[in-house]
């Protein structure tokens, strides 16, 4: 397992975070939250009971199984 919305091992990463949507999309959930004034996406396997928004989540991972994707804000076009 790649990811846990649960307390995960020590030596990983952990984001704190306000969900803000949740959007199933057949093979998968988008998640969008807030972490420290960021907006994330997470992209995961369907989840039985999704987070609501407005809940609390935290995500821990490892740094192997995470791919940063800079937003595109448009000023270069």
């Amino acid at each position: 397992e790649k990811l846990v919305i649960e307390r995960g091992a020590e030596d990983r990463n952990r984001l704190v975070g306000v969900v803000q949507s949740v959007v199933w999309q057949g093979d998968q959930h988008s998640i969008v939250f807030e972490v420290e004034g960021e907006t994330l996406r997470l992209i995961c396997a369907p989840l039985g009971e999704p987070p609501r928004p407005g809940m609390p989540l935290a995500v821990d991972f490892s740094a192997e199984n995470a791919m940063l994707i800079a937003h595109d804000s448009g000023a270069n076009a």
